[in-house]
């Protein structure tokens, strides 16, 4: 179980989209998910953070400076070129040191694992075409397992009830108001 999001996750489900899956054939999306890469040390840093690795261009050229992540074999500097095992390899040291944006905490803390709470919000979205793909109208539910002796927390996602979505309106108005107020 990781709280980071793997490689193969990231590549189903945030290079490709919902078309690209249900329309292509493996090959072609092999394909489209290959010409992605080599990615410049700009967007591997983006791809990190994505995959849940609080990590940007400067921390990944200081990691190679210290010598603690090997430097791709392409390019030099901010023009580094970077393979999916390069990307892989950074984001596995980061990952031990705890170098995590705070969604990935959250998902540690509560001892959900990446790839699973991603295909529970696309099972979710798939499941209510009517709404936007965002996870604004879902409620996260989290189901224990038994985490000490290895079966992980499961997360699920449902379309928010009337009152639900009337409670999140009156607080987003409520904070608009004393924002207007000065934080009052």
């Amino acid at each position: 179980m990781g709280c980071i999001i793997g490689r193969r996750d990231y590549e189903r489900f945030l290079i490709l989209s919902k078309r690209d899956r249900e329309t292509l054939s493996e090959d072609e999306q092999a394909e489209l998910i290959e010409a992605e890469y080599p990615k410049p040390t700009e967007l591997a840093a983006l791809e990190l953070r994505a995959r849940g690795i609080d990590a940007n261009a400067s921390t990944l050229d200081y990691l190679i400076k210290k010598e603690a992540i090997p430097a791709p074999s392409g390019g030099t500097g901010r023009n580094r070129r970077w393979t999916p095992a390069d990307i892989d390899r950074a984001a596995e040291y980061l990952e031990d040191q705890n170098q995590l944006v705070p969604g990935a905490v959250t998902r540690m803390y509560l001892g959900v694992d990446a790839g699973q709470d991603l295909r529970a919000r696309e099972a979710a979205f798939d499941a209510n075409p009517d709404l936007p793909r965002d996870t604004d109208m879902f409620v996260m539910e989290v189901v224990p397992g038994a985490l000490g002796i290895g079966v992980p927390n499961r997360v699920r996602y449902r379309r928010m009830t009337t009152e639900e979505e009337g409670e999140r309106l009156g607080r987003i108005e409520d904070a608009r108001a004393r924002s207007e107020r000065g934080g009052q």
